[in-house]
């Protein structure tokens, strides 16, 4: 084998190896996951990769030619490599052939992977998206971020998905909430001169706080799709061992407006009988700070806090600055909930009926799933 294949062949072998090591590491820490299997968007995957890939001809396992066919196939990748989208920012392509399609007379077919990390990973894969989604009707997109490890290492993960638009025409809730909110974002946007000028941060922070099932996770998503921004969740209970830093970093590096999610902010505080010492909790909330509010904050970005225990919160989170506005998201009254009722388009009947074994205020989720086990019922009938 050594023979055959030559010092230089040998040498190709090892720095293939290393480069694949490296990316199942890579992998573990940031990046973007996707993966397309519908044939549309695989072929366009693989155009996106032709168009990215000083070395496509070697990477795909059948006879092709760039610019002109030489089979009447399309070019099929059936291997896994390194491509280098720019000098920080490299993707790590997987291709797979499933011949078993072809058993039943049909072509075989290719499944595309494609794992994109480093510092612009957020615009390359909103780039890839926005390729291979030629009717391109929503560029909205939806990072979860996530972090794990122990003491001697940390690695974070993020993982992409179309965010599903939510109108906030869809939330509903006692007069004044999503009307405060709203009046405060439209100044935010009006004021971002004043923000520029001072070389400060162009943030806002937003506190929703209150009962479970009261749309609070739903309005960060409402005020993603008002602002056309994508969307950003940050897993509280892994916070500890989040590198902020890089997180910022990577926001920060594409330029665009992000809605970032705390759900459950209170998490990352733990119950008040827990058996950490006040020294770990203080640690804990220094890094928050920092994150929501310091040089090494994300810039351009809409913070959105969720909590159940508005109690559990420090005081200095609190401050101004860090959440411009709180607002408590309660239990809806009569008027709210029939607005809710007829936004589904509901007969006058049904919504009478809904209303009558309804006690008020109610919780927005249990309104919900009173309307559509109507919707259940009129399907059985």
């Amino acid at each position: 084998i050594v023979r055959s294949q030559g010092l230089k062949g040998l040498k190709n072998q090892a720095i293939t190896g290393m480069l694949l090591y490296g990316a199942r590491k890579v992998k573990t820490h940031f990046g973007v996951d996707m993966s397309f299997r519908d044939p549309g968007q695989v072929r366009a995957a693989i155009k996106w990769i032709e168009n990215n890939d000083n070395n496509f001809k070697s990477h795909i396992a059948n006879p092709y030619l760039l610019g002109s066919k030489i089979s009447s196939q399309d070019p099929i990748i059936d291997r896994s490599f390194i491509l280098k989208v720019d000098k920080r920012t490299y993707a790590f392509v997987s291709g797979k052939l499933d011949r078993s399609y072809s058993r039943d007379g049909g072509e075989a077919r290719n499944t595309i992977s494609m794992y994109v990390f480093g510092k612009k990973a957020f615009k390359v894969f909103r780039d890839i998206t926005q390729f291979i989604e030629s009717s391109n009707t929503s560029s909205q997109m939806m990072y979860s971020i996530t972090a794990s490890g122990d003491n001697d290492r940390n690695y974070w993960t993020c993982t992409g998905s179309t965010l599903t638009p939510r109108p906030m025409d869809t939330l509903f809730f006692d007069p004044g909430i999503k009307e405060r909110i709203i009046s405060h974002l439209n100044n935010w946007l009006q004021n971002e001169d004043i923000y520029k000028k001072r070389g400060l941060k162009y943030k806002t922070g937003i506190l929703l706080y209150g009962t479970q099932g009261t749309g609070k996770s739903s309005m960060a998503s409402a005020i993603a799709n008002y602002l056309q921004c994508g969307l950003i969740t940050i897993d509280c209970t892994s916070f500890q061992n989040l590198n902020t830093a890089e997180v910022a970093e990577s926001i920060n590096a594409d330029d665009d407006r992000y809605v970032v999610l705390l759900d459950e902010i209170d998490s990352i505080f733990g119950k008040r009988d827990d058996a950490e010492t006040d020294d770990i909790k203080n640690k804990r909330i220094s890094k928050l700070l920092t994150f929501l509010d310091s040089p090494q904050s994300p810039n351009n970005v809409i913070f959105v806090a969720t909590t159940n225990f508005y109690d559990r919160l420090d005081k200095a989170v609190l401050r101004k600055g860090r959440f411009d506005i709180a607002e408590e998201m309660t239990d809806i009254h009569k008027e709210a909930a029939y607005e809710m009722c007829r936004s589904f388009n509901l007969s006058d009947d049904d919504i009478n009926k809904i209303m009558s074994k309804t006690e008020f205020p109610v919780n927005p989720s249990t309104l919900q799933n009173s309307i559509l086990n109507t919707f259940k019922k009129e399907a059985v009938l």
